[in-house]
């Protein structure tokens, strides 16, 4: 039984949903907002996951950060040292789709050093029609060694799954890090 916490980037473009992502998430389903109001900068929510596996817990310190260009640059510096990346789009907008890549590429641009990064494309929205290909989200994801997950933030469908896999995959970087580390010592 392991208690880590961990940083979480949640980014992606303006009105995909990240915000409402982790409200809900934050409040088990029980606060989903009812108006858009629009991130300024960087908003820190924290959650607790509970993986039953092991035991384990990861607090998630989730840096829910503003997809308009103008507070950019400020984002970036609470970027620094993220453990997880969490890439939202808006399976109702196709241009959401298309600047993954992009919001990809500029969180990379914050880790001080080349590692894996644990992360996660979400599909958001999924209550709503969808106008991005399956396969082009599949090639996407798979370019990034990411995985995809589709939810709904204002039905509160499969929204904990993808940082409980999040969860998992840090806890098991985690006790690799620590097996190598008592090799190194042993």
């Amino acid at each position: 039984m392991v208690f880590l916490r961990g940083k979480v980037l949640v980014i992606g473009d303006t009105c995909v949903g990240k915000s409402s992502l982790c409200q809900v998430l934050s409040s088990d389903g029980g606060i989903y907002p009812k108006n858009y109001s629009s991130t300024i900068m960087t908003e820190l929510i924290i959650k607790q996951v509970q993986l039953t596996e092991n035991n384990d817990t990861v607090e998630l310190f989730l840096y829910d950060s503003s997809g308009k260009a103008i507070y950019f640059e400020n984002c970036k510096e609470t970027w620094l040292n993220a453990d997880m990346i969490v890439l939202v789009f808006d399976l109702s907008n196709k241009e959401s789709f298309g600047h993954v890549k992009f919001w990809y590429e500029k969180a990379k641009e914050t880790f001080l050093y080349d590692k894996p990064i644990i992360g996660c494309v979400i599909g958001n929205k999924s209550d709503l029609s969808s106008v991005v290909n399956q396969a082009n989200i599949k090639q996407m994801s798979d370019s990034m060694n990411m995985k995809y997950f589709e939810c709904s933030a204002k039905e509160n469908q499969n929204v904990m799954d993808p940082f409980k896999y999040l969860a998992s995959e840090y806890v098991k970087k985690y006790n690799e890090n620590i097996k190598k580390f008592k090799q190194i010592i042993e």
